[in-house]
């Protein structure tokens, strides 16, 4: 029966994937890789900005610009870190060659190919623009920039920081010898385009009112701009209606709607995040006839739930090879084994790409934890009818029927022959659970 539902699933999610791919080109436009290719590299700089600075003006939360950077410069699961901060101390923001004194993130790069070879291969170079804050007085940290506004300096094409190191996570500040070290390159990013993200479930007039001024700003820069809509996993639909028609009914951003309207995204499920990336790139280069509309956000998480589903299955499946239920426990190999048989396997990648390896490991104890189960009942079941001739025993000696349960119990386990009829293997506690099912 497992079998043949996991059958089903990937048949039916090779179906969806198929036909999204054919009727909607941009979600293949571009796909990720490390390997070489044989088309000259493009090389682009996006920047993602959107409200930043304390509480008053942003919430109690941050719009979604690091989770967007994040998941899509490292997108796996071991990799994405939900957790990032803008308080920082004062040590932290002059110390750390990471913020290097800036107002903003290098956040890295990341190789995307185009598979049908009509646009060359691009590495994304991505960077954020924040507002850090002293994690003593909660005001915004003195630093090259402090005399701008955030709706003004974000805007800015050209960004300088000499030695400064790509953000990884929080934990990195203070210990970056610790982590992987990459310098921005030349310690120059000049902005080819930039992402403007909105959260969606902030519509407060004075948050939307930031949003259109920073939206304003950037396009007086005459760059490539794509607005994303984030958090779409958390808010209604009319929540984004309202963001929708505040862009519409903006004369100023007429131009910038063109492009393309708002894409929907959640960086915590990894939907429409390449597809934001992957079409700025195609901007930037000037490759517009390749843009396709994006899929709404209920359409992309399907999507992604279809496929991340097939990726579960096919790892289930993969268990199942590599410790069968049939032979527990003659071969019931530990998780450094099972790794060691199934190391570089496509759908191990794949499962701890998605979902990460904790949960890879969790799955396998509870595979091995069922195997159990279902061998100690089947066990269980295979000796329950030489119970009435072990009874047979006792009851030669002591009427047990007389007897409670416990001074029963207690009576069977001093008797000389129980250690010879009995055998501790939680079988006790399985019957009890088989005699409440039924």
């Amino acid at each position: 029966m497992l079998l043949f539902h996991c059958l089903f699933i990937s048949f039916f999610t090779f179906s969806i994937m198929f036909c999204l791919n054919c009727s909607f080109p941009a979600c293949k436009s571009w796909m990720s890789s490390s390997s070489s290719t044989s088309n000259k590299i493009k090389e682009i700089n996006v920047i993602v900005v959107g409200v930043s600075g304390s509480e008053t003006v942003k919430g109690p939360s941050g719009v979604g610009k690091s989770l967007l950077c994040n998941r899509f410069v490292r997108p796996a699961a071991d990799e994405f870190h939900r957790e990032h901060s803008s308080v920082l101390s004062q040590i932290d923001f002059c110390g750390s060659p990471v913020i290097n004194k800036d107002h903003w993130l290098y956040w890295g790069s990341r190789l995307l190919n185009c598979p049908e070879g009509s646009t060359p291969s691009v590495v994304i170079r991505v960077a954020e623009q924040t507002e850090f804050l002293d994690d003593e007085t909660f005001e915004t940290i003195a630093g090259c920039s402090k005399s701008e506004n955030y709706s003004q300096r974000c805007s800015r094409t050209s960004l300088q920081s000499r030695d400064k190191l790509m953000y990884i996570q929080k934990e990195q500040l203070g210990l970056e010898s610790e982590f992987p070290q990459h310098l921005l390159p030349d310690g120059k990013f000049n902005v080819d385009g930039f992402i403007l993200a909105c959260d969606v479930s902030k519509d407060s007039p004075l948050h939307s009112n930031h949003v259109l001024n920073i939206a304003k700003t950037l396009s007086k820069t005459k760059k490539p701009i794509l607005i994303a809509l984030t958090k779409c996993d958390e808010i209604s639909e009319d929540s984004k209606r309202h963001y929708m028609n505040l862009f519409l009914t903006t004369k100023e951003l007429k131009h910038v709607l063109c492009n393309l309207p708002p894409v929907e995204t959640s960086s915590v499920k990894n939907v429409n995040v390449e597809y934001l990336f992957g079409t700025m790139a195609l901007l930037c280069l000037r490759s517009q006839k390749l843009v396709k509309k994006p899929l709404g956000y209920q359409e992309a998480s399907l999507f992604v739930e279809q496929r991340n589903l097939h990726v579960k299955c096919c790892f289930s499946t993969l268990l199942s090879q590599a410790v069968p239920l049939c032979v527990y426990p003659k071969k019931c190999l530990s998780w450094k084994q099972v790794l060691a048989d199934i190391d570089r396997h496509p759908d191990l990648m794949n499962f701890v790409t998605v979902f990460g390896s904790r949960v890879a490991f969790e799955m396998y104890e509870r595979y091995v934890s069922e195997a159990k189960e279902l061998w100690a009942m089947n066990r269980l079941r295979s000796m329950v009818p030489r119970l009435f001739d072990i009874f047979q025993v006792f009851l030669d000696v002591v009427d047990l029927t007389e007897m409670e349960w416990n001074m029963a119990r207690d009576y069977m386990r001093c008797h000389p022959l129980f250690n010879a009829l009995f055998e501790s293997n939680g079988a006790l506690e399985l019957f009890r659970k088989l005699k409440t099912e039924h």
